[in-house]
């Protein structure tokens, strides 16, 4: 019989049972009751520039303070191409939508079914957390989902046409983007999409070529030591050592002790820009 403890978190789930969060600041969470989360979650790779990054925020104030929220044409869509066939190169096709049913009707797909998971995006970093699982996933996703830091996930990515990126930006502060191998493939009609989100995502891509040559493998090794026992590390991405139906005691053990881990047992945990090794020594320490 299944118990709590050994049930699968699941994202929802998994995330309700933190705290009310008064705040998020960087890479880690302020809870109403008092309590400090460190944050290896990162809203599946959305956050890895902490929380909002340096001056996201104050980018997207800018645009509601100059009525930039409706789907108006600016000059920040041609920007933002611009920055992601700088970050991603290869991709020349680009289209942008405000919401992932846009996206998916567009690629001519029956419905979205949650960006994360969907049937229809074939998802590398599912298939190591879990293989025989992610294969089938994965096995009719015909659409990449590409992630910042990508390179360390493995898989051939010139086998698709097309790929669903994953912007490393706050959900709420950034469009749907769909790269294509083809110019063409992205030709109109164009999706209206607000401003606020393209220059919010130009600003996020800005940091994260700075993130990027700031971190590396030199900073992300010197948590080999607090953290192998319980995951394989590649790059920045922690995959779980444990047995599927084990990884919900080890979220609910590690946010017992104030870290909070990928809440779908299905997708890694990253580490995050800035760490001290005492709040990595809990993972070290920690039993489940």
């Amino acid at each position: 019989m299944t118990t709590k403890t050994d049930m699968d978190p699941g994202s929802a789930e998994g995330l309700a049972l933190l705290p009310p969060i008064r705040r998020a600041r960087g890479w880690r969470l302020y809870a109403e009751n008092g309590k400090r989360f460190l944050d290896l979650w990162q809203d599946d790779s959305r956050g890895i520039l902490g929380a909002k990054g340096t001056g996201v925020g104050t980018v997207a104030k800018a645009a509601v303070d100059k009525g930039l929220c409706s789907p108006l044409p600016s000059v920040h869509g041609q920007r933002l191409k611009a920055a992601i066939r700088k970050a991603w190169p290869g991709w020349e096709g680009i289209r942008f939508f405000a919401d992932s049913s846009q996206a998916a009707k567009a690629l001519g797909l029956e419905t979205a079914g949650g960006e994360s998971g969907a049937d229809f995006l074939h998802d590398p970093a599912r298939e190591l957390c879990d293989p025989d699982r992610g294969r089938a996933l994965n096995a009719a996703g015909s659409i990449l989902l590409l992630r910042p830091f990508s390179e360390h996930l493995g898989g051939d990515e010139s086998g698709f046409r097309a790929a669903w990126l994953r912007l490393p930006c706050p959900r709420v502060l950034a469009p749907i983007v769909i790269l294509f191998r083809e110019t063409a493939e992205a030709a109109p009609p164009v999706e209206p999409v607000p401003p606020i989100l393209l220059a919010s995502a130009v600003k996020a891509l800005a940091e994260y070529c700075g993130y990027r040559a700031a971190v590396g493998e030199e900073s992300w090794k010197r948590a080999d030591r607090r953290i192998l026992r319980l995951f394989e590390r590649r790059g920045p991405w922690l995959f779980p050592r444990c047995p599927r139906e084990a990884y919900g005691r080890l979220f609910r053990a590690a946010l017992d002790k104030g870290i909070l881990l990928s809440p779908d047992p299905g997708l890694p945990s990253m580490l995050p820009g800035e760490f001290d090794d005492g709040e990595l020594k809990i993972l070290a320490d920690l039993e489940f």
